[in-house]
This record gives structure tokens, sequence and C-alpha cells, in this order.
């Protein structure tokens, strides 16, 4: 009978570490390296203020800030995303735009700007300045593959009427997921994956959230904007209504 009792006073405890670590595991999802910018949206009377956004962000979407704006960076692939714009109708468009040759480019920068052999093997043969000399000159080396890159990659853009529903209901999303969001525990620090920016233009303010690496309720986002992308790349068109719905679903996820 001890031994029955023994064996169930065991079993509990290990369901509750479990449970303890379901839920750590659970808190640590919601953890993400993310900066939140907040600017005026205007520089001067009539021209937009898109200082904040990056080099890859310029290079897609620049002159000036769309209503919302999605920018996706990955590590080992060529980014995108899109810019809701709204015209002088008061009709609106979405306009999705992405690098169409980044590994050309890529294996063209690897020629024009090599790197030197860092590997632990050969840096153990040189003395620590050697090391640091080697270290330094690929640093510079990797910056100005990504510098020339960004302005010898080739931007192929398509763009289609939406509603004014899906555009109003995207504003409000954004504003409510990045207004809403609270950082949770320490985040994960990742070198590679992808970085997310969700961009917009709130009354006199321009927010611009970014995020390496997206979880939670923000990849669920990032998944209904990646599908808009493909899906005017291939079809040329968006079903506005069925995202309208996705879009208000991940507002009331966030209540």
């Amino acid at each position: 009978m001890n031994n029955i009792k023994l064996t169930i006073t065991f079993t509990e405890i290990f369901i509750i570490l479990l449970n303890l670590e379901a839920f750590s595991q659970s808190k640590r999802e919601e953890s993400f390296e993310f900066e939140k910018r907040i600017a005026p949206s205007m520089i001067t009377l009539g021209i937009d203020n898109t200082v904040s956004k990056n080099n890859i962000h310029n290079r897609l979407f620049p002159d000036h800030n769309g209503v919302v704006e999605y920018v996706i960076n990955p590590s080992f692939s060529g980014y995108y995303g899109f810019r809701i714009n709204l015209l002088e109708n008061n009709t609106y468009t979405i306009e999705v735009k992405w690098v169409d040759d980044w590994e050309i480019v890529q294996k063209r920068m690897v020629t024009e700007f090599p790197v030197k052999e860092s590997n632990y093997r050969v840096l153990q043969t040189k003395s620590k300045q050697e090391q640091e000399e080697i270290l330094r000159y690929n640093r510079e080396q990797y910056s100005k593959r990504f510098q020339k890159a960004v302005s010898e990659y080739t931007i192929k853009t398509m763009d289609i009427p939406i509603s004014k529903s899906l555009a109003d209901q995207f504003l409000e999303t954004y504003v409510s997921l990045i207004e809403k969001h609270i950082n949770k525990g320490v985040p994960k620090i990742s070198r590679d994956g992808y970085t997310a920016i969700f961009r917009c233009v709130v009354e006199d303010e321009v927010w611009n959230f970014s995020i390496k690496n997206p979880l939670g309720i923000f990849k669920e986002l990032t998944n209904i904007c990646d599908k808009i992308v493909k899906d005017v790349q291939k079809e040329k068109r968006l079903n506005d209504s069925q995202y309208v719905e996705q879009l208000e679903e991940l507002v009331k996820d966030k209540e």
C-alpha cells in the first residue's frame, strides 16, 4: 500500500512539474525581440516622416507613409511586403513589392566583397591582433555587401484596389495589437530568422513596430499578411471580406 501511495505521489509531482514547464514555455513564447517607435507623421507640412524606415523598408516603400505598411526581411531570401495607400478620390490600393533576384545579387556580392577564413581552427593559429584584424575586415566586407545589394536588387511591383473596409480593419488591427503589446519575460536572442515591420499612421503620429521572429498573435498577423502578398502575386486580387474577418478575430483574441 505504501508503495502505491508513493507511486501516486511521485506521479502527481511529475504532472505538476510538467504543467509548470508548459506554463514557463508559454510565457517564453510570448517574449520576442521588438522595437516600438512613435514619431510625428510629418517632418513639415505635406512631407511625410520616413526617417524611421531602414534601408530595406525605404527601398521598397520610399517617399511617403501608407495607411499601413508591412515588410519582411528574411535572413536567407529576398525581402517583400505591402503598403496600403489612400488615393485622392478616397479609394484604396494595396501596393505589393518584392525582391526578384536575391540569389543572383548575393552571389555577385560574395565575389565582389570576399571575406577571410575565420573559423576557430584558423583563428587559433593567429595572434590576437591578427584575429581582430580578420574579424574587423570581415565585418566591413559584410556591411559593404549589404549596402550595395540593397541598391542593386530588382524590385517587382503589383498594385490592386481594395475596399475601405479592409483598409480600415488593417489600421484598427495594427493600432490595437501594437498599443496593447506588453513584453513578457526575457526574449530569446536569435541572429537568423526574419524581421517583420508593421507600420501605420495614427492621426498625427507614425507608429513603427519591428519584430525579430514574431510569436503569438503577431505571428498570426504575419501569416495573414504573407497570405495577402501571395494572393496578390498569384491571383492579382483579394477576397477582402475573408481578410476583414481574420483581422477582426485577431483584435477579439487580444481583448
